[in-house]
């Protein structure tokens, strides 16, 4: 994530950022990283705490992906 914001990447691939986080501290993490203006591709098992709200979120099934419903 620091090389990604000291080189002003277009895209971020994020692979588990949060894992061993407690709820307080990956808020903080996705926090700071969805505020930047960039594209944000992560990939999580765990986005219960997450305000899916505010993002366009795409759920990878085995039959394809789908548009998550806000």
């Amino acid at each position: 994530m620091a090389r990604a914001l000291v080189f002003d990447k277009s895209i971020i691939l994020a692979d588990e950022i949060t894992a061993g986080l407690d709820e307080y501290s990956a808020q903080q993490v996705r926090t700071a990283l969805y505020s930047l203006l960039t594209t944000i591709i992560e990939k999580a098992h765990h986005i219960e705490h997450v305000n899916l709200q505010e993002l366009e979120v795409y759920k990878f099934t085995d039959e394809g992906v789908l548009l998550r419903d806000h």
